[in-house]
């Protein structure tokens, strides 16, 4: 991945008696946008929210959940409410269901697209996918003093520090990204043809993430992501 930084469009502001509001536009639908309610205002809804930040940018998610908290903050005015959708409409066009409310579905997979992601949700494994699972990786397997095993090719040494000083509950399985697409084609095999379509699969690194509730009951998640791709970042 190689981090890319995008360019300034401009500025818009909007001031009226409740509120003033200020947004710098950037390419690649991102932005930074700030909201006060005004001083002589706020006195009188002394328990609303007087300050709202969103910086839309490649975190999708997160930034629909800063959006509709300023959607909150400007219900005080129909005008500067509108104003505002209008305005952003540069980084929510295709995120934002008939209602106008955030489509947290659709920020999810633009989110995954952005970072190049193919990923299965966690899933229990019946008998055939914890044998198939085995079979490739016994170091996957239960173990009652472990209960998350997560698989990758490699693990930086801050992450390794972090667990040993936490104490976290999670066994780490350095494993070729070759081996690993084999057990998703093995377990999952109508998920490894969508992450054969999505990419190119010799160009591309995997993480599996396993937990047992129990010896009888296993779930497995797994993203696929591509090596080599730009991500567009006001922080580049």
């Amino acid at each position: 991945m190689k981090k890319e930084r995008v360019k300034s469009l401009g500025s818009k502001a909007f001031s009226n008696r409740m509120y003033t509001i200020k947004i710098d536009f950037y390419d690649h639908n991102m932005a930074d946008a700030t909201i006060d309610l005004k001083p002589w205002r706020s006195g009188r809804w002394h328990n609303h929210q007087h300050f709202c930040y969103i910086p839309f940018d490649e975190c999708i998610t997160e930034s629909m959940y800063d959006y509709e908290e300023c959607l909150q903050m400007l219900d005080l005015d129909k005008v500067a409410r509108r104003w505002f959708i209008r305005q952003m409409r540069h980084c929510t066009e295709g995120l934002l269901r008939q209602d106008g409310r955030p489509d947290m579905d659709a920020a999810e997979r633009k989110h995954d697209r952005l970072y190049h992601w193919t990923r299965l949700e966690t899933t229990v494994l019946d008998e055939r996918q914890k044998s198939g699972l085995l079979e490739i990786c016994p170091e996957a397997g239960y173990n009652g003093q472990v209960n998350h095993v997560h698989l990758r090719e490699s693990f930086p040494m801050q992450a390794k520090a972090a667990r040993a000083r936490y104490s976290v509950n999670i066994r780490a399985v350095a494993m070729p990204t070759e081996v690993m697409l084999e057990i998703l084609e093995k377990l999952f095999p109508q998920f490894y043809v969508t992450v054969q379509r999505d990419r190119d699969i010799r160009n591309c690194n995997v993480s599996l993430r396993i937990s047992w509730e129990d010896k009888a009951k296993a779930t497995m998640s797994a993203c696929v992501q591509d090596n080599d791709f730009i991500l567009y970042s006001k922080h580049a």
